[in-house]
């Protein structure tokens, strides 16, 4: 591919996202772009999104004052000035920055820089995906119960971990839509310590009933079940130490597991960075359930 200079592609995403899933979201992506202006400068540019390498259609755009540092870099948030939750994610994006001249005539610096996969998350405010539901890139924390009933999770299930012995069939008979989220917290609060979502099936693949270190990664997280071992979730990608519950401590705060046993629900064990519930009533795990 020609480029008139060197070029650096998005660096990260930083979604910042309402909780509130189908509210109105606010999104920015992190930019950095390599010129041949000498800096530090602030000048004014364009950058636009369009949907090829080369012609093609420009799908949004921003204008607005950016810095360029000494090295020739500019850097900046797409989306800080005119929203991106209007551009159409479902297809291969490419950025283009234009320097603002007089007139106003737009000219292109270097050649457009391909979107890489982390910005792709953002389908979700334009098409949507898993009926609706905005993907995540790992379990969430500290998670206010309002944000998620708001927006159609129900509760279909409840107890605490001193619970012990609820079928798994009567469980998900009741927990019956598409897809289902795990979610735990003390007893009394409003805000669930730690909480995921996906589809029922990812959620309910069978990962074995042994300390595999097997896990099956859907939207941010490694999900692991087993009617006679355990079940729960991890940040994806992390391992898992199954004994037969989560034992493990990297990223612990985005960790829930419950014992199962025998086609049954058994007792807790843990709850993000607290573990050794098992019999305790004062922490609570809660499933919902999302068409």
């Amino acid at each position: 591919m020609k480029k008139a200079v060197p070029v650096f592609s998005i660096l990260a995403a930083v979604l910042i996202v309402s909780l509130a899933w189908g509210a109105a979201v606010d999104t920015e992506i992190s930019y950095k772009k390599k010129t041949a202006i000498v800096g530090p400068v602030q000048k004014t540019f364009r950058f636009s999104l369009w949907d090829a390498e080369t012609g093609g259609n420009m799908i949004w755009s921003e204008q607005k004052k950016a810095p360029v540092n000494a090295t020739g870099y500019i850097t900046t948030l797409l989306g800080d000035t005119e929203p991106l939750n209007t551009a159409d994610f479902s297809q291969q994006l490419w950025v283009q920055v234009d320097n603002v001249k007089a007139g106003p005539t737009y000219v292109p610096i270097g050649a457009r820089d391909k979107f890489v996969v982390v910005p792709y998350a953002l389908r979700s405010l334009s098409t949507g995906v898993a009926g609706g539901l905005n993907p995540l890139f790992e379990p969430m924390t500290n998670v206010p119960e309002t944000a998620l009933t708001a927006q159609g999770w129900t509760v279909c299930y409840s107890d605490t971990y001193a619970d012990n012995g609820t079928p798994l069939a009567t469980i998900l008979s009741s927990c019956n839509k598409s897809n289902l989220m795990l979610a735990c917290r003390p007893v009394g609060s409003s805000t669930f310590t730690v909480a995921d979502f996906a589809n029922r099936n990812d959620i309910l693949t069978d990962t074995g009933a042994a300390n595999n270190n097997i896990t099956h990664v859907a939207n941010g997280a490694g999900w692991y079940y087993n009617a006679n071992y355990s079940l729960g979730f991890v940040k994806g990608g992390d391992s898992v130490a199954k004994s037969s519950c989560d034992v493990a401590t990297e990223n612990d705060d985005k960790r829930l597991c419950w014992h199962t046993f025998t086609g049954n629900l058994g007792y807790g064990w843990r709850c993000g960075t607290t573990q050794g519930l098992n019999g305790s009533a004062d922490w609570q795990r809660v499933i919902l359930h999302h068409d």
